[in-house]
């Protein structure tokens, strides 16, 4: 629904001032009608009850406008509100603003839309890492129980690590949380993931290194933050 402007000068203008309250009224009623049917400040001489019952005065009030020039009427008893489109914009400009606007608003939706997929394909791709972490440990020096060469090198530490411990980790974090307090978890197990790299490195590779355990029960017992217990220790060759 488009607006309409007015002067702010207009209730001290000489000729809105002479034509007393219901004038004004009428006036008002003219331009906001105006607006109403897009007609660029033009409308039928026949339309004036109907203006004149908008602004609640009577129709003869419509004699004092053409009196002072506030309103126009031409032969063919088309009436024209003074300065109308002065203050307002014309019919064809409302309905290019309202196309652009239309348009803006459907290529934000599309690029919405553009972004919603990309973002399920990227979480997608980051679960299907996932699976192939846990259903495959080929080429982890760890997996048949290879001891440390150099447990105090922090890059070979977080390198033994099987990357299976962190994605078992994240996965058991997300299952302890309560039901729909995570919005986003794809994103929220990969922060874990990191977090966890970060804080629990070096415990878990002492406890992988000591001991004989799958990296699901690593994870268990670096939630639960016991040694693991039952479990083989390994042999130091």
């Amino acid at each position: 629904m488009p607006w309409v402007k007015l002067d702010d000068q207009f209730f001290v203008n000489r000729k809105a001032r002479s034509v007393g309250l219901e004038g004004r009224a009428l006036f008002l009623a003219s331009v906001c009608y105006c607006g109403m049917q897009l007609n660029d400040g033009k409308f039928p001489k026949a339309d004036l009850p109907v203006i004149a019952a908008l602004a609640d005065v009577p129709a003869a009030t419509a004699e004092r406008l053409f009196a002072t020039g506030l309103w126009h009427c031409d032969d063919n008893d088309l009436v024209e509100v003074h300065d109308y489109l002065t203050w307002n914009r014309s019919r064809q400009q409302v309905i290019a603003a309202e196309t652009a606007a239309r348009k803006a608003a459907y290529a934000k939706h599309a690029a919405d839309r553009t972004a919603k997929r990309r973002t399920n394909r990227n979480a997608e791709s980051d679960l299907d890492l996932e699976n192939d972490l846990l259903s495959s440990s080929s080429g982890n020096s760890r997996a048949n129980g290879g001891p440390v060469e150099n447990p105090d090198d922090d890059e070979q530490v977080l390198a033994d690590v099987p990357g299976e411990v962190w994605i078992h980790y994240a996965n058991l974090m997300l299952a302890k949380q309560p039901a729909g307090t995570v919005k986003q978890p794809v994103a929220w197990k990969r922060r874990t993931k990191e977090n966890a790299k970060l804080e629990l490195a070096d415990q878990a590779a002492r406890w992988w290194d000591m001991f004989r355990v799958t990296p699901r029960h690593l994870a268990e017992c670096l939630i639960d933050g016991h040694a693991p217990r039952n479990a083989p220790r390994r042999e130091i060759t």
